[in-house]
């Protein structure tokens, strides 16, 4: 089983930095839950599982009375008439039938008009769990007839929190450091952060944990530029890569050339002059002037054709 499923939440308690959770827990012990919710958020941040965790809560019974559609692959009318066509039968094990649309976004125009009909006349034993991350596709008339939730990117801090007691369980090693560069690259999902966890579990050595880090937590372009100054790249083939960067990134691609470079050297680089060389010039924080000292560094240490 992979981590992100091994750690999926059973319960509300067990999501991270959602007030959401806290919202439907208390209308679950109310019995005021809502028969039609739309969660939005980005990807990882928990849409799918709290609906799981809340068909649970609602005594919803099993498989029988239990679905999940991903409107990524069943997106047409057809699909949402089979639902129609089920929503008049009782619940087989449990006290209610949950029907979950994810990425509900991806649903045809058509599809969301039929759904309209349903939503207006949903029985009372039957719930709809939407889940989007672009609640805008969706057409206006449908989000009306939905309760809406919200969810946010999830901290880096707290993802990285939940990465070190993950990996204390599994026997990872695992450093606050690599924890709170897997959190970075994760940008808010912690699903994504479980995964590049167990890709790096598979890693050995130090040197390769490092390189691993390198390439997958930092973003293309930022990879590209580091890999292309420790291999001398003509400066034709440089400066476009580092026009892509913005102000925003200096000081992340700094740090990242500065590690590329050192893992190459420690490794034996084939160059250790020309890596020693980025390694000064990538040392220090450019304050005053960062991305004129970029463009400087690179054009000094690219060949010049």
């Amino acid at each position: 089983m992979s981590l992100y499923n091994k750690y999926r939440p059973s319960d509300f308690s067990g999501v991270l930095h959602q007030k959401a959770a806290n919202v439907l827990e208390a209308a679950c012990e109310k019995k005021s839950v809502p028969h039609a919710i739309l969660f939005c958020g980005p990807t990882g941040t928990g849409k799918t599982t709290m609906a799981r965790i809340l068909a649970k809560r609602l005594g919803c019974g099993g498989s029988l009375d239990y679905s999940e559609l991903n409107a990524a692959e069943s997106r047409g009318i057809d699909d949402v008439r089979r639902i129609a066509e089920n929503l008049s039968l009782r619940p087989m094990s449990g006290d209610c039938k949950v029907f979950v649309i994810d990425e509900c976004q991806k649903l045809t125009p058509e599809a969301q008009s039929a759904f309209l009909k349903i939503l207006e006349d949903t029985p009372g034993h039957v719930y709809f769990f939407f889940c989007t991350t672009d609640p805008e596709k969706l057409l206006a008339t449908v989000r009306g007839r939905l309760t809406r939730f919200d969810l946010s990117p999830i901290p880096a801090k707290v993802i990285a929190i939940r990465l070190l007691v993950v990996a204390k369980k599994e026997e990872i090693p695992l450093t606050n450091k690599e924890a709170d560069e897997i959190a970075d690259a994760a940008e808010g999902s912690l699903r994504n952060a479980l995964v590049l966890l167990e890709s790096f579990s598979h890693t050995q050595d130090a040197e390769e944990r490092a390189g691993f880090l390198l390439q997958e937590t930092q973003k293309p372009e930022l990879i590209a530029l580091a890999r292309a100054l420790v291999a001398k790249k003509p400066w034709r083939f440089v400066k476009p890569l580092v026009a892509e960067i913005t102000k925003e990134e200096i000081e992340g691609v700094r740090r990242l050339v500065l590690a590329y470079a050192t893992t190459a050297l420690l490794g034996n680089g084939s160059d250790p002059n020309h890596l020693a060389k980025i390694i000064d010039r990538f040392s220090k924080t450019w304050w005053d002037s960062p991305k004129p000292s970029l463009v400087v560094s690179c054009y000094w240490l690219s060949c010049v054709d």
